[in-house]
């Protein structure tokens, strides 16, 4: 702790900061009251007083009505506007800042967002470029990049930590170095919760270089469990924002491994006053384009890991087969029939000739150029192109639709077709049959794709992924050693930078995670080297599975004294069996069986993957492969348990 002086000054500071904050919340509230009421009034006017302009014959008068309902809208995202802002602020007075320097003798104190009185700066925004100093350097000689590329130098003189909580000092340490350890190892051992939260005042310096990043457009990211990848990842999104003016929550995609892992992370951007981003998973991407049923990335690997199955749709070369399959087929069609248009007749043989003519276009475009074609050369309408285009595709000798040329692939290849319900490995070769015949989608105005988990993607998944939302940037995250599908081998991420003319590339080898214990126990499961922060913690406990296991469960998850604990499953069904043997015994929850939220969550590991929680039973261990079992073991941070 600081001295009483220096104590008294900072806690002055911080009531002058609570003073400037709660004078602009007085006045926010009042503003927000003011302009809803107007919002109200001119509601009532536009859907009131002038409904008839919505209804009217009068072209003029609808615009007038679009026009009002325009200037609604504008008004209404003003409102949202200020209460964002007002939601900042309530944050910002509950804890304003976390850490200062003072750099050239001027304090400089950090917090999750900017702080102002007129023109003076009381509290910069953590992704402030003057902010970096913070998490880059210890005292002495400093630095930061201003967005004009200019370097600024100096002296930094003095560093401090807070703690402040409920608008109170709890604590301030001086701190000499980057980050301070005593500090950072009581924040790491504190209890988990059911969401993800913030890192902004325990970043470490090499996870500050992967966020603060702005001039590679691919960052690539490679880290050990408990490296703090999916952090990096959604503080980079939030230091996106503030810097990019063309990025917005409604423009950055974030493909996540399932949608506990989504629901998990969900208040980590609105901690750092930005609002949450799009979220999705590959499977559930794929269903804007594929209209039968598809397969989970957990439901498939529940399936493979379960069963002795044969798979080479995550083969290396399964795009060169696809594309010398495709390319074979689509050569090969012609026209059966010939047409006829406003008394002109087309032969069968005139029109392959103009399918050929256009031999670099996919099919779909052929027959578009064809209709097009047809209706100039015919002087027809071209309301009637979709309806020609249609009548071509009757008459072609073979089916261009995208179910029956990928069932024709697959077919060829010994496999059986697809029908109603796409299994996994399905989902990206069927795509690039579909976009191959039909083109690749327009990318939504989607401009940053984050894809955490990423060594779960095939370099196939990546190339697909990178055509969809071309020119969009990329933030790809992983940890091979945590790769859980058996189908794909790689020895780094860096092999994913073959899909693009340039990235750049980290390696993050500490663990914050998981006590010293924990992560010598996973090390030793994959032999591997794992530099871990947190000190050693609880020993871990093995224990044999006996007929009196329900007994033994309940006695250890009651030892965890309430705190949030997983029972970790090779698979679903052995998940739903522990949740129908405990339910009654304890309050439990599972997210294959209920929406509860409980302190004690029953999950197959390919659930948990990304998930962390403050102690870790790992049920019959025996069942798990070694990849899977490193999986379970990393996601407890200070007790674990593993049945045998």
């Amino acid at each position: 702790m600081l001295k009483e002086k220096e104590l008294k000054k900072e806690k002055e500071y911080l009531n002058k900061t609570l003073d400037i904050i709660k004078s602009k919340l007085d006045n926010l509230k009042i503003d927000i009251s003011n302009y809803d009421e107007r919002l109200n009034e001119f509601r009532h006017y536009v859907w009131v007083d002038c409904k008839a302009l919505m209804t009217s014959d009068d072209i003029d008068r609808q615009f007038e009505f679009s026009a009002l309902l325009r200037e609604q809208k504008e008004k209404e995202y003003n409102l949202d506007s200020k209460v964002i802002k007002k939601r900042k602020l309530v944050k910002s007075y509950d804890s304003p800042y976390f850490g200062k320097i003072v750099f050239n003798d001027e304090d400089i104190y950090i917090g999750s967002s900017q702080i102002n009185k007129d023109l003076d700066i009381v509290v910069y925004d953590w992704r402030a470029p003057i902010s970096s100093m913070f998490y880059d350097f210890g005292l002495g000689k400093g630095q930061y990049i201003v967005n004009d590329n200019r370097t600024i130098s100096g002296n930094i003189s003095q560093k401090r930590q807070f703690v402040i909580e409920k608008s109170k000092l709890v604590s301030a340490i001086e701190n000499e170095q980057i980050i301070e350890d005593e500090l950072l190892q009581e924040i790491l051992s504190r209890e988990t919760t059911d969401k993800m939260t913030n890192i902004i005042n325990t970043i470490q310096k090499e996870q500050n270089q992967v966020i603060r990043n702005l001039k590679d457009k691919i960052v690539i990211t490679e880290g050990v469990a408990g490296s703090g990848k999916t952090e990096i990842a959604l503080h980079r999104i939030a230091y996106l924002l503030y810097h990019k003016e063309e990025y917005n929550s409604g423009n950055i995609l974030i493909f996540s491994p399932n949608n506990t892992f989504t629901d998990y992370i969900s208040n980590v951007l609105p901690e750092l006053s930005e609002e949450n981003v799009l979220c999705t998973t590959l499977s559930i991407f794929a269903k804007s384009y594929i209209n039968q049923d598809i397969e989970t990335y957990s439901e498939f690997l529940d399936r493979v890991h379960n069963n002795k199955i044969e798979i080479d749709e995550f083969s290396s070369d399964i795009k060169e087969r696809l594309d010398i399959f495709i390319n074979d087929y689509i050569s090969k069609i012609t026209f059966t029939n010939g047409i006829a248009l406003n008394n002109k007749k087309y032969s069968k043989n005139e029109l392959t000739e103009l399918l050929n003519k256009y031999e670099k276009l996919n099919i779909m475009e052929k027959l578009n150029r064809i209709s097009e074609y047809l209706v100039g050369n015919a002087h027809i309408k071209r309301k009637y192109l979709k309806s020609i285009r249609n009548k071509l595709i009757t008459i072609l000798n073979k089916s261009i639709n995208s179910q029956d040329v990928y069932n024709k692939f697959l077919q060829e290849n010994n496999k059986k077709p697809i029908d109603n319900f796409v299994r996994y490995e399905h989902i990206t070769p069927y795509l690039y049959t579909i976009f191959s015949l039909n083109d690749y989608p327009e990318s939504g105005g989607i401009k940053h794709i984050v894809i955490d988990e990423a060594q779960d993607y095939s370099l196939f998944q990546i190339y697909l992924l990178k055509k969809i939302f071309i020119g969009s940037s990329f933030t790809i995250l992983g940890d091979i050693n945590q790769n859980l599908n058996p189908y794909l081998n790689y020895k780094s991420l860096k092999d994913y930078s073959k899909e693009f003319t340039k990235s750049s590339y980290y390696k993050l080898d500490k663990a914050y995670r998981s006590t010293k214990n924990i992560m010598d126990y996973a090390s030793k499961i994959l032999n591997i080297s794992i530099n871990c922060f947190r000190h050693n913690g609880n020993e871990i406990i093995e224990r044999k599975i006996d007929n009196n296991i329900k007994t033994t469960i309940i006695k250890d998850v009651k030892s965890f004294n309430d705190k949030r604990a997983a029972i970790v499953t090779s698979s679903r069904e052995e998940s739903e069996y522990l949740y129908n043997l405990l339910k009654e015994e304890l309050n439990v929850s599972s997210p294959i069986m209920d929406t509860n939220n409980t302190n004690i969550i029953i999950l197959p590991v390919y659930i948990a993957k990304g998930l962390e929680f403050d102690s870790v039973i790992v049920y019959d261990s025996n069942t798990f492969s070694k990849r899977l079992l490193y999986v379970a073991v990393t996601r407890a941070q200070n007790n674990l348990i593993i049945y045998k």
